[in-house]
């Protein structure tokens, strides 16, 4: 997950810790592209990808990055051809971020299609993975964060800064209904490094992480809960019952080290890590399989536990790592970053993959995945 900071200086020193030392997040692929396919439909020629017509089952929904633009495609989980669905601009050497809709019908993206190569500005847009139409919802939002669904997928949440002079901007939420009707603001953050909005419990409550000089804080719409860690977080993860959020802390106490650690959303602050039980583990990417009662945490081999299957469908290979990205709604398949090195500090070669019970395929070298839809 994209990390903005606030401040120019530290801007720049934090994303060289948070980001660049997260394993440079995967960038272009090349990968045949199943062409498009038109349809008749309701008495009237209606463009279609060849998405619409696809066999029942899962599909990761990725991109690969041109110089300039995006190709969004969907890959069925058991294997096969990427089809595309869609082409979305950008700036030159930018790429997109995006979710998919909880009806799997639409993908809400942020790009970085305005401004200039130091100062991006971004618009949301959403697209229709049936019919590959691509609208634009609002302008002048955030490049650096990964847009918020609504339960009910009729609005998108997006964060847009506000330069007003003051040395930490304004981080201003909006609500952005997918009908074109407009933005409009749910609440402002002051005062801090950087904000984002994780997920929607679901009472329908939206939890927000807030980073600043003391650590990361919990939010649910705007209103402060608590500290749950004195150090830099990234990965936040809601629990699909919304009970817990899993994070990857930035641990500077023996040198940089990146821990997994799980909060309880009810009741108070108590942690919970029962993921670590091992002293000194290191962790990166978090994913929760649906019906699980914790995380799954990326960890190296040396690391895991006897077996080579942690959980269900995770399987590590003697060799290399996984960073998990997140299981399909039924947790029949998992959307890992694939490592071919020996450690985080050492990491090798990524590409993009897909776990089953029934083996693993390599999606592409350089693809990245946006969520998961199922026909």
């Amino acid at each position: 997950m994209a990390i903005t900071i606030r401040t120019r200086p530290v801007r720049s020193h934090l994303q060289y810790v948070v980001v660049a030392a997260t394993m440079l997040a995967a960038l272009a692929a090349v990968l045949p592209i199943a062409a498009a396919i038109v349809t008749g439909r309701g008495g009237g020629a209606v463009a279609r990808t060849a998405f619409a017509t696809a066999p029942s089952g899962n599909y990761a929904v990725v991109s690969r990055p041109e110089r300039d633009f995006d190709v969004i495609a969907v890959v069925p989980s058991g294997g096969g051809e990427p089809v595309e669905v869609a082409r979305v601009s950008h700036l030159p050497g930018f790429t997109s971020t995006g979710a998919v809709s909880a009806d799997g019908r639409r993908l809400a993206v942020i790009t970085a299609d305005a401004g200039s190569l130091t100062r991006p500005r971004a618009s949301l847009l959403v697209v229709e993975l049936e019919t590959g139409s691509v609208r634009s919802l609002a302008a002048d939002v955030d490049p650096l964060q990964t847009p918020v669904w609504s339960p009910g997928g009729r609005s998108v949440v997006a964060a847009r800064v506000i330069e007003d002079g003051d040395a930490q901007p304004t981080v201003r939420f909006l609500t952005v209904p997918v009908d074109g009707s407009g933005a409009s603001t749910l609440y402002d953050v002051r005062g801090a490094l950087g904000a984002w909005a994780v997920g929607f419990e679901p009472d329908g409550g939206l939890i927000g992480v807030t980073i600043n000089g003391t650590g990361s804080h919990l939010t649910r719409d705007g209103a402060y809960l608590f500290r749950f860690s004195g150090e830099i977080t990234r990965d936040w993860r809601l629990s699909p019952d919304g009970g817990q959020l899993a994070y990857i802390e930035t641990n500077l106490d023996s040198g940089l080290r990146y821990v997994g650690g799980t909060v309880s959303l009810k009741g108070g602050a108590a942690r919970a890590v029962e993921a670590l039980s091992e002293p000194g583990a290191r962790h990166l990417g978090v994913a929760w399989r649906p019906g699980a009662d914790a995380a799954t945490f990326g960890r190296l081999p040396a690391e895991a536990s006897g077996s080579s299957e942690v959980g269900r469908v995770e399987r590590l290979t003697s060799a290399g790592f996984d960073v998990p990205l997140d299981y399909s709604k039924d947790g029949a398949a998992l959307a890992v970053e694939r490592w071919s090195g020996t450690s985080f500090a050492n990491p090798g070669e990524s590409s993009l993959e897909i776990v089953t019970e029934s083996g693993r395929f390599e999606v592409g070298a350089q693809s990245r995945f946006l969520g998961w839809t199922a026909r």
